[in-house]
């Protein structure tokens, strides 16, 4: 299988939302992801490109996970947090 890390951005919302509403019960009550048009609105808005990255991970051309990268710190010691989710689809495919 061929995956992918990329920038997440507005032409994802569809498919995040739809892949955040089939992965509520695999992820709750670790990480509540937005499950519509407003809420993925603010997701992104999160992002600064500075201190705060969001990327989505694709295989075989569809939505397979997300992966955050926020609190980032460029000085003598780089430092950043970062956090992982994927979508009911790719937990079954494996």
């Amino acid at each position: 299988m061929r995956a992918a890390i990329r920038p997440v951005g507005a032409a994802d919302a569809s498919a995040f939302t739809a892949a955040a509403r089939a992965s509520r019960r695999l992820h709750r009550p670790w990480v509540t992801a937005p499950c519509d048009a407003e809420a993925f609105a603010r997701y992104l808005a999160r992002f600064d490109g500075v201190a705060h990255h969001g990327f989505v991970v694709v295989a075989e051309g569809e939505l397979a996970g997300a992966v955050h990268l926020t609190n980032v710190v460029m000085a003598r010691c780089a430092a950043a947090t970062w956090a992982t989710s994927r979508s009911r689809v790719s937990r079954a495919a494996g």
